[in-house]
């Protein structure tokens, strides 16, 4: 990475680089002509002018810890520590998530912190799910760009109810009644997207355990209390669920 002609202060045009960023950064990466293009194409050596996008995010070689947030030149920023993976799989895994979620986002505050640790436990119990899946009639489980663990907890629960299953059979709110204190408390829902639910398969024991899934299951249960919704997430994360809704009671 290069900076600009004219800049004075190489260190201070990083630093503010680096805690200006966006995911739509770019720099500029123009070189000269490669030896091998000379040679392949009878090119003339000469500046080849290109911009590549900015990439000062973590590699993840090794798992972030939890950040704090520390503040720089009145600048806020995170930080974070790193341990080990348990496994080279879940580095390569992690590694190729991240990848896709940082053409989004940078990893800069405690907001994009939720945000990732929401998206990266999605991919983990969707991977969990899809590992254990063998009977032909549970679901194929597709994670939506930009879906949310709310957002995919409140599509699978939508066809639980439509279906009257797991302690939900005649529910006191019809389809219409659902969709409409669903979108009353934040959720938005269409009624027809109710009652397309009821024609799809069930998937279960693949919601991960984040603060915005069990921000949603505490409103459920606050109308739908005899709702069995353990089996619903991911049997890895039942642990961390019971004291969660403990903690919540």
């Amino acid at each position: 990475m290069k900076t600009p002609k004219g800049s004075t202060d190489q260190n201070a045009y990083i630093v503010d680089l680096y805690f200006n960023r966006t995911a739509e950064t770019k720099v500029d990466s123009s070189h000269l002509t490669s030896t091998r293009e000379q040679f392949l194409q009878q090119k003339d050596l000469m500046m080849e002018k290109k911009q590549s996008r900015l990439n000062l995010e973590p590699d993840l070689k090794r798992k972030l810890l939890a950040p704090k947030l520390i503040t720089f030149n009145d600048i806020e920023h995170i930080a974070s520590g790193s341990v080990p993976y348990n496994s080279v799989e879940d580095m390569e895994f992690e590694r190729v998530c991240f990848a896709r979620w940082r053409l989004q986002r940078c990893l800069k505050t405690l907001n994009d912190w939720d945000h990732w640790i929401d998206y990266i436990a999605m991919h983990h119990a969707r991977r969990s799910y899809n590992a254990r899946r063998r009977d032909p009639n549970m679901a194929v489980v597709k994670i939506k760009i930009n879906e949310q663990s709310d957002q995919f907890f409140k599509r699978l629960f939508l066809r639980v109810y439509a279906q009257g299953e797991l302690g939900l059979e005649g529910g006191k709110l019809n389809l219409k009644e659902l969709a409409e204190w669903l979108t009353e408390s934040g959720y938005e829902t269409k009624p027809a997207t109710v009652r397309s639910a009821k024609r799809l398969k069930l998937a279960v024991g693949v919601i991960p355990v984040t603060t915005q899934s069990i921000k949603l299951l505490r409103l459920i249960m606050t109308k739908f209390p005899q709702f069995k919704y353990e089996s619903m997430f991911n049997p890895d994360s039942l642990e961390e669920l019971r004291s969660s809704m403990h903690y919540a009671n």
